[in-house]
């Protein structure tokens, strides 16, 4: 009897456990295809952009070197100070070089008063000889004599010049307008050409912004870019303008141009050294500055564009989950470009425009299985209608 009861009871029990799985079956079956938000591979016109880290250089720039060595006497402009081409910035004391001068000075006197003398030896010896009062060997000592003196005459006016030239060093001016920076020697020292530079100047305005690109990059804003029959320096110097982003992520108010590309890609790293230029009016960019640098297009280019959320990533690549007429969900491999502001992606391949995209909800679904797709404005209608449904259902 207990062995019929346990019979029936586990007869029983594989009936009720078929009958549920039955009903989850047919439960499964009847169950709604799971509802996604799409959007619309829009078709918009984007600017070609390429961004780079970039220094900041500048374009005149002066290393400050005492020519000639002595002590510094005066000081005639600050750190920080902005001064004139020409400007005078130090003195170095003159005393040795003023006495240096009258020195050479002197024996430049003596020279003359000696080359000339020898000089009118040699005339007078010509008449001689030509009358037999003298050898043609004297008058060849004569004459070897006045050439000598007029090279000593020489020698000594150019060492006037170079003392006068000394003297003149002295007087350290700066060859750029610009900024001073960080002044090195105190009044008193003792500067000089092997004691290293006493300051620099900088002219702020306009300032470079050196970067590089990769062979890759050049050849997608070639294509970007356009300008087939053009060199890539010109197809960039036309077709393209500079903007930067600061340190802090906050853009540079002023438009750059490229003024230079190198003549040679740099074998160790791949690339080409590219040189902009940029307005500084308010001394923003500062020499030493790192910068992001944007090569933007001069004209725009109509291009595919979807929310970067659409975009799914796996070890097959990137992809995203596309709709169609019949609400079916398929894979869709893409290529993508450059992100954009707003949170967009230039895709490059893969879609045409207008596609039904899936942007949110892609984790309910499998490729190739039907949906519930619902733009987000159909979306937010559908949630209000509910919530005005459940009211009014609540007040009955």
């Amino acid at each position: 009897m207990l062995r019929k009861s346990i019979l029936l009871a586990s007869i029983f029990a594989i009936a009720a456990l078929t009958v549920g799985c039955n009903g989850d079956v047919q439960e499964q079956q009847q169950m709604p295809p799971p509802t996604v938000i799409v959007t619309e591979a829009a078709i918009e016109d984007v600017t070609p952009t390429e961004s780079f880290i970039g220094k900041v250089d500048a374009t005149f720039k002066a290393t400050i070197t005492a020519r000639v060595n002595g002590y510094l006497e005066n000081r005639l402009v600050k750190e920080g100070d902005f001064v004139e081409k020409d400007q005078l910035l130090f003195t170095i004391e003159k005393t040795q070089y003023v006495a240096t001068v009258k020195q050479a000075a002197a024996s430049l006197t003596q020279a003359t008063a000696t080359a000339e003398n020898a000089k009118l030896q040699m005339e007078r010896g010509k008449a001689l000889v030509a009358s037999a009062s003298i050898s043609q060997a004297k008058y060849d000592d004569l004459t070897a004599a006045s050439a000598a003196a007029q090279a000593n005459k020489e020698a000594a006016e150019a060492a006037l010049a170079a003392a006068e030239l000394n003297l003149a060093y002295t007087d350290v001016t700066s060859p750029v307008a610009g900024k001073v920076g960080l002044i090195n020697f105190n009044i008193g020292e003792t500067v000089g050409p092997a004691n290293g530079p006493l300051t620099t100047v900088i002219n702020p305005d306009p300032m470079y912004v050196l970067f590089s690109m990769t062979d890759r990059q050049m050849q997608e804003l070639r294509k970007n870019l356009g300008g087939d029959n053009m060199t890539f320096n010109d197809i960039i110097t036309q077709n393209a303008e500079l903007q930067i982003d600061l340190s802090d992520g906050s853009r540079y108010n002023q438009i750059g141009k490229i003024n230079f590309t190198d003549n040679a890609i740099e074998g160790m790293t791949d690339s080409l050294r590219i040189r902009g230029e940029f307005p500084n009016p308010q001394g923003e960019l500062t020499q030493g500055q790192t910068v992001t640098v944007y090569l933007r297009s001069k004209n725009a280019v109509q291009s595919i564009v979807i929310p970067q959320v659409a975009i799914i990533n796996d070890i097959g690549g990137r992809y995203v989950l596309a709709v169609d007429a019949q609400n079916n969900v398929s894979r869709t491999t893409v290529t993508v470009g450059e992100q954009l502001e707003g949170g967009k992606q230039v895709v490059t391949s893969g879609l045409k425009g207008g596609e039904r995209i899936v942007i949110e909800g892609a984790q309910k679904v499998r490729p190739n299985t039907p949906v519930n797709a619902m733009t987000q404005d159909e979306y937010q209608a559908m949630l209000k209608q509910q919530q005005q449904n459940a009211a009014q259902g609540g007040g009955m």
